[in-house]
């Protein structure tokens, strides 16, 4: 999929942005805090209604104003265009697809799969499970048809089980959640460890692109449960502990994934660097793994990338992309090396104090 035209107001500090964009890599220049990042935010929120940094997303609303707006027309990957509109309210938000009202979020992150990386993404390696479920969850609302209704469906289950176990006075309602958390979670689970070993080969490709001094690389998948029993057992064994606590221990929503290395020792001995560059060979290998299942890529979005990675680094990252003949959107406070072996076309934007213009 690839974004012809990204439009952004009130959006932290931008004002009237309106991008034709190219559809193979476009490139934002600016100095520190002139509002590179936050075009990949406007971005970012197309795709899943909230920003890759961290607070609260009334945040990007930029001050003085009510509400920002993020507009854009998309070839999707069958070659249709599509127009997506999101209107972030400090009490809400509202959200257009092709002209009609949308009541999920979830339709966008259908049309617009955005992988990003930033410069907290060392977290996504040394970090707790969240950010890596997060990256799981969206690659498979794109390469799985029922995953979204079944995480859904999981999720109220484990909502409504949790809210029980808080309430003493109704605490064996719980047990009635117990039947439909174990079926929805059993098969959320099982989409999630088959993403996991697909995207074994890619991680270990795509690292040893980047990291290759790091040896052999693999994926480590745990469910959050013991592999000897099923989640109902799992649920029951664990009942007297959860209402003890006021929250479910087992499940899902405790899995996590591990990349594992040959050298280098675990997450929390490699340099911030190191992770960094782990991190980005993760995003790489989903990104491609989309594309092995869907025909093509998701848009990739390289915050800060030279001050980010070496020079040689930069130029692997951008060898890995080319091949996945991607749409990339890549910032920094100056161009990223490697440009001149890239293969396809680009377009380049400077940006001041909230005003992107085309820079020639």
């Amino acid at each position: 999929m690839r974004l012809t035209r990204l439009t952004i107001d009130q959006l932290r500090c931008l004002r009237d942005v309106d991008l034709q964009a190219d559809p193979s890599l476009n490139l934002l220049v600016g100095a520190n805090g002139a509002g590179k990042t936050s075009v990949l935010e406007g971005l970012h929120c197309l795709s899943s209604g909230r920003s890759f940094r961290s607070g609260g997303q009334e945040n990007l609303i930029g001050r003085g104003t009510e509400a920002f707006t993020v507009y854009a027309e998309v070839v999707d990957g069958n070659g249709a265009s599509r127009a997506l509109g999101l209107q972030r309210m400090r009490s809400g938000w509202r959200g257009r697809l092709d002209g009609r009202e949308v009541t999920s979020l979830g339709e966008f992150a259908r049309v617009a799969a955005v992988v990003c990386f930033e410069p907290q993404s060392h977290e996504l390696i040394s970090g707790a499970g969240e950010g890596r479920r997060r990256l799981l969850d969206l690659a498979l609302f794109h390469v799985e048809p029922d995953y979204l209704s079944l995480w859904r469906r999981f999720q109220r289950a484990l909502k409504q089980r949790n809210a029980a176990l808080r309430d003493r006075g109704y605490a064996r309602n719980a047990e009635v959640w117990e039947q439909p958390l174990a079926a929805a979670g059993e098969a959320v689970a099982a989409l999630r460890g088959q993403w996991c070993e697909r995207l074994s080969t890619w991680v270990q490709a795509s690292l040893a692109e980047l990291l290759p001094e790091l040896g052999r690389a693999g994926l480590a998948w745990r469910r959050g449960w013991s592999a000897e029993e099923d989640l109902a057992s799992a649920l029951l064994h664990s009942r007297e502990r959860d209402r003890e606590l006021g929250y479910t221990v087992r499940g899902p929503q405790r899995s996590d994934l591990k990349v594992e290395l040959a050298e280098g020792g675990g997450r929390y001995e490699l340099s911030r660097g190191q992770q960094k560059l782990v991190a980005l060979a993760l995003l790489l290998a989903t990104a491609t793994g989309m594309r092995e299942r869907l025909g093509h890529s998701p848009i990739i979005a390289l915050d800060d990338l030279p001050s980010e990675l070496d020079s040689a680094k930069q130029q692997a990252c951008l060898r890995w992309c080319a091949g996945l003949d991607a749409q990339l959107w890549i910032t920094g406070t100056q161009l990223p090396a490697g440009l001149d072996d890239w293969p396809h076309s680009s377009r380049r934007f400077h940006v001041e104090q909230g005003w992107v213009s085309p820079l020639l």
